[in-house]
């Protein structure tokens, strides 16, 4: 995670998935923290003819929205948007292993990078 003031700070996550309805529904609970930064966001997305379409929520600041954007093969690129809170974020799957990018745009937050993998 990187920070307006050039900090930057390791996070640790854990992140659920329920797929439902064929995999065109997916159901995420994703919980991260760092020394002083946590996040717990839970989302619910649909696919359907490329296009991804959904709601999050984050429990630690009390913020909802929407999410929307496209898939491609392995290759998601959305936009999650709420009150208080807007962000850009892709998330590429190969085999077991997840990266995603999220960048939020009027936070002291500038990037987070995951990289996640199948246990």
């Amino acid at each position: 995670m990187s920070t307006t003031d050039g900090g930057q700070e390791r996070l640790r996550c854990r992140a659920t998935y329920n797929v439902g309805n064929g995999s065109a529904q997916l159901g995420l609970n994703l919980r991260c923290a760092s020394e002083s930064y946590n996040f717990d966001l839970a989302g619910d997305v649909e696919y359907q003819g490329g296009a991804v379409s959904g709601s999050w929520r984050e429990a630690t600041r009390n913020a909802s929205g929407t999410i929307s954007g496209r898939a491609s093969g392995d290759h998601v690129d959305a936009a999650a948007r709420g009150d208080n809170f807007s962000a850009n974020l892709s998330l590429t799957t190969r085999g077991g292993r997840q990266t995603v990018s999220i960048r939020p745009q009027g936070t002291n937050v500038t990037n987070v990078s995951l990289a996640l993998e199948r246990r």
